[in-house]
Parts: C-alpha cells; sequence; structure tokens
C-alpha cells in the first residue's frame, strides 16, 4: 500500500453522517466487511512495509499479526486491534447471527487503530 493509499483510506466517505470513524456501514452489515475490515488489513500490511520491509504472504491475515508485533512502539496494540477485527469481520461475513451495534462500534474502533498506527509509522 503506497502512502496515497493510507491517506485515502484514512479519509473513506468523509461525508457519512453519524458515524466517528469516517467509515461507511450499511445496517446488514455489508459496508463493515468491506470498508472496515479490508481497510484495517491493508494498513496493517502497509505498516510492516514501512517498519520492516515486508508483510505477510499468507492467505490467514492473523499472520500479519506476528508481524505487528515486531514493530515499536505499539505494535502490540495494532497486533491486538488487527485479530479482534478479523474475528469480528468473520462474524459479519460468514456468521448466521448480524453483529451487535456494539461489536460494530467496537470494529470501528478496532479498524481506526491500525489506521492511525499504519499513519503513524508511514509518517517517520
Amino acid at each position: 500500500m503506497r502512502r496515497a493509499s493510507i491517506t485515502s483510506a484514512l479519509s473513506l466517505d468523509e461525508g457519512t453522517v453519524d458515524d466517528p470513524t469516517g467509515l461507511q456501514v450499511t445496517p446488514d452489515g455489508e459496508g463493515l466487511r468491506v470498508e472496515v475490515g479490508d481497510d484495517g488489513i491493508a494498513s496493517a500490511d502497509a505498516a510492516c512495509c514501512a517498519a520492516l520491509g515486508r508483510r505477510s504472504r499468507s492467505e490467514d491475515h492473523r499472520e500479519a499479526a506476528a508481524l505487528l508485533r515486531e514493530i515499536v512502539p505499539d505494535g502490540a496494540r495494532a497486533a491486538k486491534a488487527l485479530v479482534e477485527l478479523l474475528n469480528l469481520k468473520d462474524t459479519a461475513q460468514y456468521g448466521l447471527i448480524p453483529i451487535t451495534p456494539r461489536e460494530l462500534t467496537t470494529t470501528r474502533r478496532r479498524a481506526r487503530t491500525l489506521l492511525d498506527f499504519a499513519a503513524d509509522v508511514l509518517r517517520k
């Protein structure tokens, strides 16, 4: 992910109303899967590339958490946010029960944590 891409991800759907993260989420969670989950994953990759010169090549995005932990400072916090985001993304995408408003809020916060972390790493 290039610097321009992370900047674009940080300003997604600025016009979305009542959404403190600026991320668009549809009532059925579709936007959550696509926008929040994918941007969180891309942010983790961007941070790893910038700080470590490499990213996870695995199809299991959870393996990127191990690389995030290598980034000092705050890599452990970003890794935790990624794992939590992926768990909630899986629930929204593959679960039979819709995610709750509380889970939606948590997901937005985890995505924002990853976006902010990647932006900080890219600025260095």
